[in-house]
Parts: C-alpha cells; sequence; structure tokens
C-alpha cells in the first residue's frame, strides 16, 4: 500500500557466520538477490558487518539486467 514502509523477515541459518568464515578463505564471496539495492546492502552489514566477505560485491535486482532470471544475468 502507498505510505506503508515495507517490513522484509530474514532468517540466517545455524552456524552461518562460521561457515562464512571458513568459506572465504577459499572463495571469493558475493551477495546477489532479486531485492532492491538498499535491502541487499542492509543484508551485507547484518552478515558482514567488518566488510570482510563480501566488500563492495553486492548485486541486487537494481543492477541486473534481465528483469526474469538471475541466471541471465550471470552470464
Amino acid at each position: 500500500m502507498p505510505g506503508c514502509p515495507l517490513i522484509y523477515h530474514t532468517r540466517f541459518r545455524p552456524h552461518l557466520n562460521k561457515f562464512l568464515e571458513r568459506i572465504s578463505r577459499r572463495f571469493q564471496l558475493h551477495i546477489c538477490t532479486f531485492g532492491n539495492r538498499a535491502y541487499a546492502h542492509q543484508l551485507a552489514s547484518i552478515l558482514d558487518p567488518k566488510r570482510q566477505y563480501f566488500c563492495q560485491r553486492i548485486l541486487s535486482r537494481d543492477e541486473c539486467f534481465n528483469p526474469v532470471t538471475k541466471s541471465a544475468n550471470l552470464k
């Protein structure tokens, strides 16, 4: 509804922080979401407050070229 703020509910799996710590040693991590840019950056700040895992590697629907499918944007 116009004028009503959007509320998002996001749940994190148990041991997510330990997983990110371990996998970041072997891979470069990215966030890719069909959420908007503000949501993507808010999610990144919660998941990675020290900006050691994702840095600026964040893609949202605002950066995607094909609004229907993520995989077409990653080619």
